[in-house]
């Protein structure tokens, strides 16, 4: 008989484990989730490994990876902490220029009920880009309000945390608005967690066929020097985390993104213009371009470039807005 050949080590250094291969990648990612300590929503060694992966294309370890990701119906989002860390230390980020935040309105204190919270009540946070000017983005009480989010409770009756923790949530919207419109490449173009919850998550649109792929992707069925089972079964579902408002499942809205090839930047800019005004999920079509917007981000280094792309966000996240308020008046 021959004998079965040893499973490779993986390393471990002073920084801890050292991933060189995709199948050290998976080992881990079982180890993460065979430990029982893998944060909520990375439930199967895909997953993990997926969050692995996500935060090393933004210079992450593979821990920090999962302590900065979060999962929320099928959709990933960074930490607001992660996201303020990886804007810090980004070389697009000037000196001096860190994310700042600040309240207006003095006269609200922290024993204040948030139904007496004023309109006008916000939270600014200001930081600058190289080669832009200085920018304030704000997100306030009006705000928050005009999207159906302010005092919110979920259906079962519990406090979510525009309730519990009205400043955080503020700020953290406000980091969100700030990363979304001049810090995408960043980011990887993922929005902060909270912007999940409000947003809510993205629906499978997958077909589910009866029949097993005749020929799956290997990642999902080899065996990594026989220590990965390979497996079909689902896994479990999970309950939602405390504090999460349950949303009603929308219907999926299967969205093509604006072809790029053989076109110009503007051309393209217009066709993603065009295409949001007339969507039935303006967020469904801006999440289907982020990814070219983010390279066309990239690419242009003129100021005048910058602020077409900049209108061009601004756009697009007030068709989102303009979608979410019409939404919570009709019931939907």
């Amino acid at each position: 008989m021959t004998e079965k050949s040893a499973v490779p080590a993986i390393a471990f250094n002073d920084g801890g484990v050292s991933l060189t291969s995709l199948e050290d990648a998976y080992r881990f990612s079982q180890a993460v989730v065979n430990s029982g300590l893998a944060p909520s929503g990375f439930d199967t060694p895909e997953k993990v490994l997926i969050a692995v992966q996500t935060g090393a294309e933004v210079g992450l370890p593979a821990m920090a990876s999962l302590q900065s990701l979060f999962v929320y119906k099928g959709r990933v989002g960074w930490m607001v902490k992660a996201i303020i860390a990886l804007i810090h230390k980004h070389d697009l980020c000037v000196k001096g220029g860190f994310p700042k935040a600040r309240f207006e309105r003095l006269d609200v204190k922290s024993t204040t009920k948030v139904d007496d919270f004023p309109d006008d009540y916000r939270c600014i946070v200001t930081a600058q880009r190289k080669n832009c000017d200085r920018e304030e983005f704000s997100f306030s009480v009006d705000d928050a309000k005009r999207l159906g989010k302010w005092a919110k409770k979920t259906t079962r009756g519990e406090d979510t945390p525009w309730i519990s923790a009205p400043d955080d949530m503020l700020y953290a919207r406000a980091i969100g608005r700030m990363t979304r419109r001049r810090f995408t490449d960043v980011t990887l173009g993922l929005p902060v967690s909270e912007e999940l919850y409000d947003y809510g998550g993205m629906k499978d649109i997958t077909p589910q066929s009866q029949e097993p792929p005749q020929n799956p992707d290997p990642l999902l069925t080899m065996d990594f020097a026989g220590g990965v089972p390979s497996s079909t079964e689902e896994p479990p579902a999970t309950e939602d985390a405390p504090g999460e408002p349950d949303e009603p499942d929308s219907q999926p809205v299967e969205v093509e993104p604006v072809p790029y090839d053989g076109v110009s930047a503007k051309a393209w800019i217009l066709a993603v213009e065009k295409a949001l005004g007339e969507a039935e999920d303006p967020y469904a079509v801006w999440d289907a371009n982020l990814t070219t917007f983010t390279e066309i981000q990239r690419q242009v280094k003129s100021d005048k470039g910058q602020e077409t792309l900049a209108a061009l966000q601004a756009h697009a996240h007030a068709c989102i807005d303009a979608k979410e308020i019409e939404m919570n008046r009709s019931g939907g």
